[in-house]
């Protein structure tokens, strides 16, 4: 009877074993699972703050570029009102700054 216990004891014992070491690589699967998870959505943060970076700096250059067609058209304006003809250095109203896109 003793012996039989023993023999049950160690199938119980190795059943249990064998489904500890399948969690256990359940549990591996996992975190590497959510390593992925988790690097892809830092990945996704960093794409879209390089977005938000790219549409700031197109409303800079926007700015800019609005800046120098309202300088163009004060120094036009000035050149025409004054009397004394002056040689004015006249900014391109065509010029567009790009901003470059990561």
């Amino acid at each position: 009877a003793l012996k039989n216990l023993q023999n049950e004891a160690a199938t119980e014992y190795e059943t249990l074993y064998a489904a500890y070491q399948n969690l256990l690589c359940q549990h591996t699967k996992l975190l590497a699972d959510l390593t992925s998870i988790v690097k892809e959505s830092a990945a996704a943060e960093e794409l879209q703050r390089k977005k938000l970076d790219a549409i700031r700096a197109m409303t800079v250059a926007d700015s800019v570029e609005h800046l120098l067609q309202t300088v163009c058209a004060l120094e036009i304006n000035e050149a025409k009102t004054t009397e004394v003809p002056q040689a004015i250095p006249i900014l391109s109203t065509t010029a567009k700054v790009h901003p470059v896109t990561p």
